[in-house]
């Protein structure tokens, strides 16, 4: 493409090559670089693979590279933890997010003007959790979006994921029993849910599975309540 991009202070710098990186712990470097601890640019190809992020490290792919993280944890972080831009993409496989505080802009990370991130076999839990809970972002222009397939979030509804997004198929949106309203919060709301819908056959909102709303629902949210 001719474009060439350049890294501002990232521990962690790939451009034009391919490595594999294995077995590594990666810490939030708290440096003075706008492009991240981890920065891959300029068509780089590089796989990170069974490594730990235990702290916040972030990683920025930019400029047509693409940045493979497989079989990997990213935990305990106080801010969004990826950026794809100008054309670059990320791939996570078979990765764990847990506790990533993110912002209420965009959770644990974004992809915009013409990136992609992709998640295939992720399991997210507690994402953005004390702010609007927003798990991804992408932003304009088209066609920087996330994909994602085969992925668990615990506590996590599709509207969690904002922008341009694609579900491929197998995702498992795991909420507290008796969260009749899909908030992530079992309370007064939900029980009203159960009661104004006493009697109902074949509802959405049948948490016991027998086909009814009646006492055992009322139990299920009463036992589960103030769950999130």
């Amino acid at each position: 493409t001719g474009t060439s991009c350049s890294a501002s202070g990232a521990l962690l710098e790939v451009s034009n090559a391919s490595p594999l990186i294995t077995e590594c712990i990666f810490f939030k470097s708290g440096g003075d670089g706008t492009d991240g601890d981890i920065s891959i640019q300029n068509q780089a190809n590089p796989t990170i693979s069974n490594c730990l992020f235990p702290d916040g490290a972030t990683t920025y792919v930019i400029c047509f590279a693409k940045l493979t993280v497989k079989e990997s944890e990213f935990r305990d972080a106080d801010t969004s933890i990826m950026i794809a831009h100008y054309g670059g993409n990320m791939l996570f496989e078979s990765c764990m997010f847990t506790d990533i505080a993110g912002n209420d802009d965009n959770g644990l990370g974004w992809a915009w003007w013409n990136a992609t991130i992709e998640f295939d076999a992720c399991t997210f839990t507690r994402i953005n959790w004390d702010g609007a809970r927003k798990v991804f972002n992408s932003t304009t222009p088209d066609p920087a979006h996330g994909v994602f397939s085969n992925c668990i979030f615990n506590c996590h509804v599709p509207s969690d994921i904002t922008g341009t997004w694609y579900d491929n198929g197998g995702n498992n949106y795991i909420v507290p029993a008796g969260d009749s309203n899909l908030d992530r919060n079992v309370d007064i709301f939900d029980l009203l849910i159960i009661i104004n819908n006493w009697g109902q056959l074949d509802s959405e909102f049948d948490q016991s599975g027998d086909g009814s709303i009646g006492v055992d629902d009322l139990l299920i949210v009463l036992s589960n309540w103030d769950s999130t």
